[in-house]
């Protein structure tokens, strides 16, 4: 794969996949699709991507998943409550 390609892909995600959106097939399909589109329009094909990488709905399935793993590592989660007695 090219360094063009990889530039890209990585780019790509980190652009496009904000914490919030749900880690699903569901998703990972629409921005395949999408990360496609905007390969092509760039003059790379999908498969000089995958080359690399494997499936392009895997990786983005797989950043999904990461960056919602990550974001909720980061939340602060208040401390247990405990019983008071009166």
């Amino acid at each position: 794969m090219s360094e063009r390609g990889a530039d890209f892909l990585q780019g790509w995600i980190h652009e496009h996949l904000p914490g919030e959106l749900p880690a699903d097939r569901s998703t990972a399909r629409t921005l395949t699709t999408q990360a496609a589109l905007d390969a092509r329009h760039l003059g790379l094909e999908v498969s000089e991507i995958e080359e690399e990488f494997g499936s392009l709905e895997r990786v983005i399935f797989e950043a999904l998943d990461s960056r919602k793993s990550k974001s909720k590592a980061g939340k602060h989660e208040p401390p247990p409550c405990r019983a008071v007695a009166f």
